[in-house]
């Protein structure tokens, strides 16, 4: 993976212990015209490394505290400014500035919202198809996420961080 030596290279400043891994994909909601501050570690005030602009879909690699490891693979994003660059770029990110989208194409009963990250545990709440969420958290596949007041778990097959299209 391209990534992998950037994570070990930021890990190196932080026991691994500390972090929680992760397995998923997100997008950028921050809408500052400047872009999503990319800083080199998990630190608010750690020297920035890019930009990433609104509306860019990132690899969630893991979490520390508030601030998660991503990876951007560049490419178009979409955004209120029009067709934007996504620069290549790995670092830490606030997880406030992320989001994602529930998938559940053609369910009127949407996605379930685990009350942990098991399919064992309870349903909180159900989320409709095709709907933005608040990413708050990961942990391996599973992305916990706010909807309407509530925290929960969506399970990797209900998540969708495409911007432009629908997942399949």
């Amino acid at each position: 993976m391209a990534y992998s030596g950037a994570f070990t290279a930021s890990a190196s400043a932080q026991s691994l212990s500390s972090f929680e891994v992760c397995n998923t994909n997100a997008f950028t909601v921050d809408p500052d015209p400047q872009g999503l501050n990319v800083r080199v570690n998990p630190n608010a005030d750690a020297t920035v490394v890019g930009r990433l602009p609104e509306a860019s879909e990132v690899i969630v690699l893991a979490m520390s505290g508030n601030r998660v490891l991503v990876y951007s693979v560049g490419g178009t994003a979409v955004n209120s400014r029009g067709n934007v660059q996504v620069p290549h770029v790995t670092g830490w990110v606030s997880a406030s500035l992320l989001g994602t989208a529930t998938r559940g194409y053609g369910s009127s009963n949407g996605v379930a919202l685990y009350q942990n990250p098991s399919e064992g545990s309870t349903v909180i709440a159900r989320v409709p198809s095709e709907r933005p969420v608040n990413f708050v958290g990961c942990q391996g596949s599973w992305v916990q996420v706010e909807y309407q007041g509530k925290r929960g778990w969506l399970k990797q097959e209900d998540q969708c961080a495409a911007t432009l299209t629908t997942c399949s």
